[in-house]
């Protein structure tokens, strides 16, 4: 009963992935953001790794989970660079080196659980607040859009919990208590249980985030009052405020 509840759920994470990938590439070739479009290729290649999960106990074949995870990692540190960055200097180069040896320890020194990095959800956590603080006061921008950047943090916070795993991991290969501890099957059971919770409460903070429903960005905004000189003028649009992100985080 178990494994059906864990691909269930596995499924519907697929499709949520799929949904909010769909709806950031219309947003991106339609207002010409490439940024949103490496973080669409994250949701679909992640998604993609999903599915392999799903297939697994037929295919037998786990290496194009591992190397979607890796690959996502990669996709995220480009989204992360061209969106809060430009026309200044950034730290990318160092958060691509090590999502490419994420990407080439998952592919060459499997485990039971791949690989996950936390530096890159440590590092859109920083850029994300960072970029929250300069519109938190702006009366222009919409309450919609500060509460999308609290979410960011919130889902990357979630998305901690799987690269937590792996820091442990990495220390039992200096402590063999720990060892011990960690690959007995009921610590392999919980631990994959506890990480397809926080993944799980993560795709329905980037849902909302991303997709942001009308009747849900409605709400966020029912006591929104914009100022009442030019208003027009001082009203932003979301694609603006992204715009405007790349220069002032």
């Amino acid at each position: 009963m178990f494994p059906i509840v864990t691909m269930t759920i596995t499924w519907i994470l697929v499709v949520a992935r799929f949904i909010i990938a769909v709806q950031l590439t219309r947003v991106g070739r339609r207002q010409q953001l490439p940024n949103l479009l490496w973080l669409a290729g994250f949701f679909y290649i992640t998604g993609i790794g999903d599915i392999f999960i799903t297939l697994s106990p037929v295919t037998n074949l786990m290496w194009p989970f591992f190397l979607a995870v890796g690959l996502a990692e990669v996709m995220l540190v480009m989204f992360i660079h061209k969106t809060f960055y430009q026309d200044r200097k950034s730290p990318y180069l160092i958060f691509m080196v090590i999502a490419l040896a994420i990407l080439a320890a998952d592919m060459f020194y499997p485990s039971f659980l791949p690989y996950y990095s936390p530096f890159n959800w440590l590092w859109l956590i920083w850029v994300g607040y960072q970029a929250y603080k300069k519109i938190a006061s702006d009366p222009a921008v919409e309450d919609w859009v500060k509460v999308r950047y609290k979410l960011i943090v919130a889902y990357s916070l979630a998305a901690l919990a799987a690269p937590l795993y792996t820091i442990l991991t990495l220390i039992a290969l200096f402590i063999p208590a720990m060892a011990g501890w960690l690959y007995i099957p009921a610590s392999i059971l919980v631990a994959q249980v506890g990480i397809l919770v926080f993944v799980t409460i993560g795709i329905v903070l980037e849902y909302l985030a991303w997709v942001m429903p009308e009747g849900y960005r409605r709400f966020l905004n029912r006591n929104y009052q914009p100022p009442a000189r030019d208003k027009a003028e001082l009203e932003l649009s979301e694609e603006e405020i992204m715009r405007k992100l790349k220069t002032q985080s």
